[in-house]
């Protein structure tokens, strides 16, 4: 038997999916991993229909009336390891400038959420070796205590190893990890854990849909983006890329904009421009070319005077990028004459919003359910007020360190005791995870 929800709210989606009696359809019977229901296990019953996805009304008119207040509108995107920002206009005109970052309260959830990961993980550990006591060896610290309580002629202790696991020459362990024996604890942490990273996957799909309706709503659905390699940058920053996730905020802006182009008669989606052709963190809209390092998180320009946010810079001219070929990342260059004009409008939205934030924020919601906003929303206005939504406490301009993580034992030691004026200051704030 299957149960389906016979609330008021959800006749409309009833009669979507079951109202066609010659749609294909069929049932099928799953169980998936619930700590805390008997057994260990929930059984589900999944309905699976070749239709449509249902869409409500309300989203239905928001996308129409989109599709034709933002006809003219063209956006672009910065995207960076823990921020994105996004900047749009029409023909030079009407410009707005917003910034997408985690705020206070989400960077202390998912600093709670890693110190729980990290602690069942070591329980775990502790069970496996438990269980497990003939695959491990002892640790040293283990082993010099046995030697010296044998040297005083006491008996030994039965402990549990905490050396490496028995392996080959090669590093193959002599048995392997499928084969061990796990006590009912393990299995019920084990089961905990991927419920709870399923609940967070989740959680961050819901928010990223809803942060990608807004900004689809606020800069049109004609957006460009730099054509980065996410896999290249989870190589070099994988906690805060992980945390932020940027690929999966870009993936439901397209989302959402196929689907509000659809509406509007059109193939729109978020075209990408090489970084080759472009170099848009390198490059002032007057034209002349301004090298920044990583480091550098403000624009100077020396020939217009143009001082703003790095990132904000680089999503203004990614909005006045044109393609020689439509749907080629690497016939992407950047109209410079454009940018030029439209200068003085450039100048209005990319001054310095970070000075004095904590007596302009003019307007705050309560954050959503679960476990947070996503994302410390501010949009540029023509008073120069920023508007800040869902977020507490002040602005920093960012940094390399963007994710605001603590830095772990060995990390605070070197950074008291390495104080040579010829390291890299930026040493530490690089994550090699």
């Amino acid at each position: 038997p299957v149960r389906l929800p016979t609330a008021p709210s959800n006749q409309a989606v009833l009669d979507h999916y079951l109202g066609d009696p010659s749609k294909w359809h069929k049932i099928d019977l799953v169980r998936t991993q619930a700590p805390n229901a008997a057994g260990g296990w929930r059984y589900e019953a999944h309905l699976v229909v070749l239709t449509t996805p249902y869409v409500s009304p309300a989203v239905t008119e928001r996308r129409a009336t989109i599709a034709i207040e933002a006809m003219d509108r063209v956006a672009g995107i910065d995207v960076n390891v823990s921020n994105i920002s996004i900047a749009s206009h029409e023909t030079g005109r009407s410009m707005r400038l917003t910034r997408i970052e985690r705020d206070q309260t989400q960077k202390r959830s998912d600093r709670k959420r890693a110190r729980r990961e990290r602690r069942r993980l070591r329980e775990l550990e502790r069970s496996r070796r438990a269980m497990n006591r003939a695959q491990y060896q002892l640790s040293k610290r283990q082993e010099k205590r046995a030697r010296r309580r044998a040297a005083a002629g006491q008996r030994s202790v039965e402990v549990i190893p905490m050396g490496p696991r028995n392996a080959r020459t090669d590093g193959v362990p002599l048995q392997s990890y499928r084969r061990d024996r796990l006590s009912a604890s393990f299995r019920r942490g084990r089961a905990a854990q991927a419920a709870e990273a399923a609940s967070a996957t989740q959680a961050a799909r819901d928010r990223a849909r809803t942060v990608a309706a807004e900004v689809v709503g606020t800069h049109g659905y004609q957006p460009i983006v730099e054509d980065c390699s996410i896999a290249a940058w989870s190589r070099s920053w994988g906690r805060a890329v992980a945390a932020f996730a940027p690929g999966m905020l870009i993936t439901a802006i397209d989302r959402e904009v196929r689907a509000v182009a659809a509406v509007a008669g059109t193939t729109g989606r978020v075209q990408r421009a090489a970084t080759r052709t472009t170099a848009l963190s390198q490059h002032c809209p007057c034209g002349r070319r301004v090298a920044k390092r990583l480091a550098d998180r403000t624009h100077v320009c020396p020939s217009c005077r143009l001082r703003g946010d790095r990132d904000a810079i680089a999503a203004v001219l990614a909005s006045f990028i044109v393609f020689d070929k439509p749907g080629e990342p690497s016939s992407a260059r950047v109209d410079y004459d454009a940018a030029d004009q439209a200068l003085a409008e450039i100048r209005r939205v990319v001054r310095d919003p970070y000075s004095g934030w904590q007596d302009t924020l003019s307007e705050s919601t309560d954050l959503s359910a679960r476990d947070g906003s996503f994302i410390a929303w501010w949009t540029s206005t023509p008073d120069a007020v920023a508007v800040a939504r869902r977020t507490v406490g002040t602005a920093v301009c960012p940094t390399l360190n963007e994710t605001g993580a603590r830095r772990t034992t060995s990390e605070r030691t070197r950074w008291r005791t390495n104080m040579s004026p010829m390291r890299d200051p930026w040493s530490y704030l690089r994550d090699t995870s």
